[in-house]
């Protein structure tokens, strides 16, 4: 097993403007053996982030831009379907058809941009704006006999909403989005329909555009 990690933060312009680049590497061999070649549930990531703030009399801006790689080999599945002779204890060896050529490659990149600005001491606007993208092949067998490859996909999310607090009381409205493009994917896939001897997939959040009001005190 390997881990590090680290950061950097600089001063640009004093009290106005700073920077903080940080990453973190996690690494660890399967410890899964799979009857079929290879090892199983292993891991090894490398993620970069890098965080700009922007500090104004009356406004703050944040840029947040980070980068992740995944390189993983396969994924350890079991089944109580007869015929396959595999145990279902989850640390015993699996059986799993491709062997070596189960694997997760996966680059996600994203930014956020988040701005905060006061008019007045009783009004404020904020704003979170985010883009994420998903580039990624998976093979993996849930049964001995199934593989599923997923490529990349985008999704876009944003936040908008006013903050007016006269007093104890504040009163918000805002706006907000998820998969504004309405991308398709799938969230999750395996072993959870066993019972019915068939693999479960599970889509993830389809495209949802949306107005939310709160009082507070």
């Amino acid at each position: 097993m390997t881990k590090s990690r680290g950061f950097i933060n600089t001063p640009i312009v004093k009290d106005k403007m700073a920077n903080r680049f940080a990453f973190d590497y996690d690494a660890r061999d399967g410890f899964i053996k799979n009857l079929a070649g290879g090892r199983l549930n292993g891991k090894s990531a490398i993620a970069f982030r890098n965080s700009t703030a922007w500090w104004m009399d009356n406004t703050s801006i944040d840029l947040v831009l980070d980068y992740q790689h995944d390189s993983y080999p396969g994924t350890s599945f079991r089944t109580e379907f007869p015929g396959f002779n595999v145990s279902t204890d989850p640390n015993d060896p699996a059986n799993l058809d491709m062997g070596k050529g189960l694997f997760i490659h996966r680059n996600v990149d994203g930014g956020t941009l988040l701005i905060n600005h006061s008019f007045n001491s009783n009004l404020t606007l904020s704003s979170i704006t985010g883009v994420r993208a998903f580039n990624s092949d998976e093979k993996f067998d849930a049964y001995g006999t199934y593989e599923l490859s997923q490529k990349g996909y985008g999704l876009c999310n944003f936040t908008l909403g006013w903050r007016y607090q006269p007093k104890k009381v504040y009163y918000e409205i805002g706006m907000f989005g998820k998969n504004i493009f309405d991308e398709k994917y799938i969230i999750d896939a395996g072993n959870s329909g066993r019972n019915n001897g068939f693999p479960t997939f599970i889509g993830g959040t389809r495209s949802v555009i949306g107005v939310q009001a709160k009082i507070g005190f």
